[in-house]
């Protein structure tokens, strides 16, 4: 056997071995988090009732949506079938890094130490929800960043669908209940000039994150001059 054969076949095992340890890490990963989300619902109902309008409250926080989504985009991304969805699954992985940035930078900014508030008391599910899984999911990204469609203007409005969504949902439903997932949304608290300030800087930062996702794999991706390549191999 050539040299030059024996080392394809060496890097195809690496790189096979490498994408079954990924495949595992994903799964594991989606599996804490379904574990801790678990875990703290379990602690939240036992409290008792009303337990219909704590269970809505439990999944109108934007750090249970946002893992959820994660968590199981991870899972979708170790699918047999993955490769076949493969661009619809990019445009889902790309919003589940946009969001769980947002998730890890919100709550370290604005919301640290608000554990009871957030209904996240079980101190380890905290650490998971709030910093683990952000920090996993967007590191992820960095290391494995894969090919998004051409159209990023495009891209970025359909990532922030879900966010402005969520926004309008809770200050409605906040309105009906007197109930508002995060003090920053409560205009009772800070009055809706208040509210919309920050709400607004949310929204910028979120799309400059964004805009950096798609940047970012953009960078990574791109083709490297034939001179590049050829200067690695020699």
């Amino acid at each position: 056997m050539s040299p030059n054969k024996r080392r394809a076949e060496h890097n195809a095992t690496v790189r096979f071995a490498v994408r079954i340890v990924t495949a595992l890490v994903r799964a594991a990963l989606a599996l804490l988090t379904f574990g801790a989300i678990a875990t703290q619902l379990g602690h939240e109902l036992s409290k008792g009732p009303p337990i219909g309008f704590r269970l809505t409250n439990f999944f109108s926080f934007f750090t249970i949506e946002s893992n959820v989504f994660a968590a199981a985009v991870l899972l979708a991304i170790v699918a047999p079938l993955s490769r076949s969805n493969a661009p619809r699954l990019a445009m889902l992985r790309g919003a589940a890094v946009l969001y769980m940035a947002v998730t890890g930078a919100v709550y370290s900014l604005l919301l640290s130490g608000s554990q009871e508030a957030l209904q996240t008391t079980v101190p380890w599910v905290n650490v998971v929800l709030h910093y683990f899984m952000p920090a996993a999911i967007v590191c992820d990204w960095l290391a494995a960043p894969c090919p998004l469609p051409q159209r990023y203007a495009w891209i970025l409005a359909r990532w922030m669908v879900f966010p402005i969504a969520y926004v309008l949902f809770s200050l409605v439903r906040g309105r009906m209940t007197g109930w508002y997932p995060y003090p920053f949304l409560n205009p009772a608290l800070h009055g809706a000039a208040g509210v919309a300030i920050v709400v607004t800087a949310i929204a910028v930062s979120s799309v400059f994150a964004g805009a950096l996702v798609i940047w970012y794999a953009k960078l990574r991706l791109a083709p490297r001059p034939a001179a590049a390549r050829q200067g690695l191999h020699r």
